[in-house]
């Protein structure tokens, strides 16, 4: 008799998000779902995480390009806005990656607990059914 396995469904990638959100979610989401972490209530956040790291991304590009510090239209020197938007990008995305356990110091405390107790990706499925 084969031995069949039940397929773990993965989190939707929701359609609005740009192409390197995209990559982004591709990137984590198989790996929340291989440590059974993530529920279909995670959408939301996830898709806010990788709309986050697309425009850092962006701004980082940005910054790297044309510099941290550029002339004002009067001439002297000020923060490029890119810097500030790769710092507001950023920020948002340390506060979700902290709710995800995408730092060490998160992975011990969210790890920590006993997966019968969660409400996982694959109970929400079932729950559609």
């Amino acid at each position: 008799m084969a031995n069949l396995t039940k397929a773990t469904p993965v989190l939707e990638c929701p359609p609005e998000l740009s192409p390197a959100a995209r990559d982004e979610w591709h990137r984590i989401v198989g790996e929340l779902t291989r440590l059974a972490v993530i529920s279909c209530f995670d959408r939301g956040p996830l898709a806010a995480y990788c709309n986050a790291y697309a425009g850092f991304m962006e701004a980082i590009t940005m910054v790297e390009k044309h510099g941290a510090v550029i002339k004002s239209p009067n001439g002297f020197p000020v923060q490029s806005p890119y810097l500030t938007s790769a710092n507001q990008h950023e920020s948002i995305m340390l506060r979700i990656a902290e709710q995800f356990g995408f730092t060490p110091a998160s992975r011990r405390r969210i790890y920590s607990y006993s997966k019968h107790q969660e409400m996982l990706l694959e109970q929400c499925v079932e729950e559609e059914r």
